[in-house]
């Protein structure tokens, strides 16, 4: 995080220094604007950094220790902010903390002409703690230098979920290699006007679909290899039909492999039961169910894993 900030303060420098000596007024108003923001994310990453430190070493009730992920899930959740499409409705956590551990949740529109789509991913760096939390942020990055270096009549690429992942493990096998750790990841486009869905998974935990119409259930079980195991590799990808209502939730391991007292896992079934049984609500209040399922499932034990999960729907027709 120190690097991020760094980083930010470095672009702060150049859009002001370049702002002042623009002889273009135009020009000059949009370096400014550029300066402002770039200022704006290393404060709010200022803040989280101060945050975080708190956390860890807090005098009296500990919330996360500095070493292995501890950590209790608060009653009112910290929802991620996430980019959607028209249509499209989207609710998503990353706990403890968006800066901490090894889980990433994040979306982007892929927009070509008049359509637009919505990308989702999520990934999970094999270890828990401070030690993932590097991994992590080169996985991010990796990804974003992936997105930004399409030309215009390229975009359409990120449409195709199995070109990115193998992109993504192609520039990460050696990072992982040199790390001793590897990357689960599941990477889904969602056509709001095609109702559909398309996936490729690295070794990640399977989504889980609920049917509208009927309330049955499908698990996203297809999968191959994760990231960084195999240099050059060309991941596959395959496709559902999404209709509107119909939910879809994206998850990392440390939901269903929470344990209660007996050591036993919450497990996949029950995860799916509880989707089932309250798919109709709203996306925000159906993460919270889970959480709080969860906390009932393990008594209120501090959570050893990240948790982290988004939820999606392609919204219904409003009556005219």
């Amino acid at each position: 995080m120190l690097g991020a900030m760094a980083r930010e303060t470095e672009a702060f420098n150049y859009y002001n220094e370049a702002s002042q000596s623009s002889p273009y007024d135009e020009t000059k108003a949009l370096l400014v604007q550029l300066s402002l923001e770039e200022k704006r994310h290393r404060e709010i990453l200022a803040g989280e950094y101060g945050r975080i430190k708190r956390l860890i070493f807090s005098k009296g009730k500990e919330y996360i220790k500095r070493e292995k992920i501890s950590f209790a899930i608060p009653n009112e959740l910290p929802y991620l902010r996430v980019r959607t499409i028209p249509g499209i409705k989207a609710a998503a956590i990353d706990l403890p903390s968006r800066f901490l551990g090894g889980d990433y949740v994040d979306t982007f529109p892929i927009t070509f002409g008049k359509k637009s789509l919505l990308g989702v991913v999520i990934y999970d760096v094999m270890g828990h703690g401070i030690d993932a939390t590097g991994l992590k942020a080169v996985t991010r990055k990796t990804l974003d230098r992936i997105r930004e270096a399409l030309r215009e009549e390229e975009i359409l690429n990120l449409a195709n979920p199995a070109w990115l992942v193998s992109q993504v493990n192609s520039e990460l096998w050696r990072e992982c290699r040199q790390r001793g750790s590897f990357v689960s990841l599941l990477y889904m486009v969602i056509d709001r006007i095609g109702r559909k869905l398309t996936y490729t998974s690295a070794g990640h935990q399977p989504a889980v679909l609920v049917r509208r119409k009927n309330g049955d259930s499908e698990t996203l079980s297809d999968s191959e290899l994760l990231v960084g195991v195999e240099g050059e590799r060309e991941y596959t990808q395959s496709s559902l039909d999404f209709s509107r209502g119909d939910l879809v939730l994206l998850f990392t391991d440390g939901v269903v492999e929470t344990l209660n007292t007996k050591q036993e896992e919450y497990g996949t079934k029950r995860l799916v039961e509880l989707l089932k049984k309250n798919s109709q609500l709203d996306l925000a209040e159906l993460l919270l169910e889970i959480c709080q399922d969860l906390k009932k499932f393990n008594r209120g034990k501090n959570f050893k894993d990240e948790v982290s999960m988004i939820a999606l729907k392609i919204e219904k027709e409003k009556n005219k």
